[in-house]
């Protein structure tokens, strides 16, 4: 009774890079030029997000912050609030009747 051997290819699955180059075959010149030399961008006026984004991948002590489409401006993330307490206490910022990021 030896062991059943199976092939993983994991590394194949998961590696970004084959993962980023996967379907590149089937894309147009055009798309393929775009693909690497045009920034793509949903047109969301992320400006307010900015700074408190940016002090939450810094060394500052946010470690979250949540975000709602402005109700006046289908275009425009807001800003509802930050933190410095953790997943708690960004739970406890979550509001059931709001669509939260």
């Amino acid at each position: 009774g030896g062991r059943a051997q199976h092939l993983c290819c994991w590394e194949c699955v998961c590696d970004p890079i084959i993962m980023a180059t996967r379907n590149l075959g089937t894309m147009s010149d055009s798309v393929l030029q775009d693909y690497h030399t045009r920034r793509h961008t949903s047109g969301l006026n992320t400006e307010e997000l900015e700074a408190p984004l940016a002090l939450v991948h810094s060394t500052s002590r946010i470690n979250w912050l949540t975000a709602r489409y402005d109700p006046d401006d289908s275009q425009r993330l807001q800003l509802l609030a930050t933190g410095e307490g953790g997943f708690e206490e960004l739970l406890g910022s979550l509001d059931d009747n709001l669509v939260i990021y």
